[in-house]
């Protein structure tokens, strides 16, 4: 029930998101109508087009419309809603001490470069980016993939037009539901860098984990009131609003960018898989702060004018982001590379059903049946269907795009599968060390593996390995950090997740990723460490559970050799007994 309804708010989110600003892309073709000039949410013109009606009526760059003479829906027509084809306005403009009333005409827009280029690219942009964030969370939901999908929703930072012949109440209420995500990317930004790339929290990054939510709140808290203030629709000025949300942009995302560094120092072994991420991440990151801090020097309206450059334009850096996970996910297995072919197709798939569905919905029953409430009801009721439906089909896609497209995966996997069901009836001690080690390093094409098992003085010595040489480490001391860590635990340990201070281990791929305990009564009569795959890319979750359903068949193996020698000894003991006592009942009843 959890996976369901984590998939059903996944893809209301993401629906909403999509469906509000996608069908912006049709600005390419059909730049929509307008007053011809660009107002600013102080209601002041920066940007009169040459030639349109604003223009013909003397309007000018400077003036500014006096509120008292629209009515609030015509207001919207000027910043925040588009106009109908020929829609007239009465408005009076105030230039120094003049007023001046004019009569402008809505009229079709000429195509300028931010709508044939800048557009269609933002909101492809935003589709794979959130495409790839729905990935994320559903293969490895947690704190982590969460805040990198709330971040690449709040990236998109768009209005939604769509809901343009809505009364303004609803107008309002939807774009400030929109403008609160897009308030939290910088905070969902941070809480991404703060657990990236283990979804664990460590050191001082404890402190600034604990208050993301917190922050999230205010953050997109300030959001809402961002639009709602541009929009005149609260008494709250823009300009105030607007300073302190830029402020606290800022702050998040210079943080956030001092804690993904910290990341990168940090984790030695893991730089070549994590660098690229990390400088998409930081370049997205100051994008949106560029784009905050030069947005006021700019029109406020940039599809209006034949510009060329508009900070608006960063916005397209946020394709890194996506192309970055997708490169170090395919090449370097740094989160998880079954889900990102295996199931990115079917997903795609999917996913473009249902936001079409949506598209079609919201210009149906928006559009058609804005009278009633009818079709929001119907849009929320088919959002719920498609959620039971798609947790439903998820669940059977990993396995058959498994046996079809990575059959070698595949065959891996229930290699070891079976081998976890063999090691049970190993029927020497050598046999199962070679099971525990050789079977996963060649099925995985892993770089190395070591066993170490129990010596009577607690340490551990290393009794067979692959990839280590001899300037490796041979023992474990019984207060080394990952021993101690796996005797409180008795399970699997993720190394980049341990403080692990040795300079004699396998380097580069070598580098062990996973300690594996062997456990016996619990006790940890011996660990497996296992290094990356020999091209450094990372385990991902399915082949750690693979390695991991080992232990308890090589535990019951080493429990039964263990008995069965120790039986052995007995008899052996009992032998030797009874020919003592033999020996001794001879002695006794020969002749003195």
């Amino acid at each position: 029930m959890k996976a369901l309804w984590r998939t059903l708010l996944l893809l209301m989110l993401g629906a909403f998101v999509l469906v509000s600003t996608l069908p912006n892309i049709h600005y390419a073709w059909d730049p929509g109508y307008n007053y011809g000039l660009s107002v600013t949410p102080q209601l002041t013109v920066d940007g009169v087009v040459p030639g349109d009606s604003a223009d013909r009526a003397g309007v000018r760059v400077g003036d500014k419309i006096d509120q008292q003479s629209l009515s609030y829906a015509d207001l919207l027509g000027f910043f925040g809603s588009e106009p109908t084809a020929g829609e007239r306005v009465t408005a009076t403009f105030l230039r120094g001490d003049r007023r001046l009333t004019v009569h402008l005409i809505a009229e079709q827009g000429a195509p300028t470069f931010y709508t044939r280029v800048i557009v269609p690219i933002k909101r492809i942009v935003s589709l794979v980016f959130i495409f790839i964030g729905e990935l994320l969370v559903l293969r490895r939901p947690g704190r982590m993939t969460w805040s990198f999908y709330l971040f690449a929703l709040g990236s998109t930072t768009a209005t939604a037009f769509v809901y343009g012949r809505l009364p303004p109440p609803e107008y309002n209420a939807l774009n400030a539901a929109l403008y609160a995500i897009y308030g939290g990317a910088s905070t969902a930004f941070l809480g991404f860098a703060c657990r990236f790339p283990t979804d664990q929290v460590t050191g001082w990054r404890h402190i600034i984990d604990r208050w993301v939510p917190f922050v999230y709140v205010t953050a997109a808290s300030l959001g809402a009131l961002s639009w709602l203030s541009r929009d005149h629709a609260i008494a709250v000025p823009f300009r105030t609003i607007y300073r302190i949300s830029n402020i606290l942009d800022y702050f998040l995302i210079a943080l956030g960018v001092v804690v993904l560094l910290a990341t990168y120092a940090k984790e030695r072994e893991q730089r070549q898989r994590i660098k690229w991420l990390i400088a998409s991440l930081v370049l997205a990151g100051l994008s949106i702060a560029f784009i905050d801090f030069l947005s006021p020097l700019f029109p406020t309206i940039p599809g209006v004018l034949q510009t060329y450059w508009n900070p608006d334009d960063l916005a397209i850096l946020n394709i890194f982001v996506p192309l970055a996970v997708a490169y170090a996910v395919l090449h370097h297995r740094v989160l998880d590379v079954n889900f990102i072919i295996s199931r990115a197709l079917v997903y795609a798939v999917l996913t473009s059903m249902v936001v079409a569905l949506f598209a079609v919905l919201d210009w149906f029953f928006v559009r058609k049946l804005l009278a009633t409430n009818l079709g929001v009801l119907i849009e929320i009721a088919v959002a719920i269907a498609l959620g039971f439906w798609l947790n439903a089909v998820h669940r059977r896609v990993d396995g058959v795009v498994d046996r079809v497209f990575f059959r070698r995966r595949y065959l891996a996997e229930l290699r070891l599968a079976r081998i976890a069901a063999v090691l049970p009836h190993a029927t020497s001690e050598a046999s199962v060390d070679s099971l525990l080690i050789s079977e996963p390093t060649d099925a995985f094409e892993l770089a190395s593996a070591a066993l170490f098992a129990r010596s009577p003085d607690g340490t551990y010595a290393r009794k067979t390995a692959i990839g280590w040489g001899d300037d490796c480490t041979i023992g474990l001391g019984a207060d080394d950090p990952v021993v101690l860590h796996l005797r409180s635990g008795l399970a699997l340990v993720r190394l980049s997740e341990v403080r692990w201070p040795r300079d004699d281990l396998p380097r580069g791929a070598g580098y062990p990723a996973l300690a594996l305990p062997i456990v016996v009564r619990n006790h940890v009569v011996a660990i497996a460490l296992y290094g990356a795959h020999k091209n450094q890319a990372d385990l991902d979750p399915d082949e750690i559970s693979a390695i991991s359903n080992l232990a308890p068949g090589a535990g019951a193996a080493y429990d039964h050799l263990q008995a069965e020698s120790m039986q052995r000894e007995v008899d052996l003991l009992k032998s030797k007994v009874e020919s003592l006592q033999a020996q001794l009942a001879e002695a006794q009843i020969q002749p003195a």
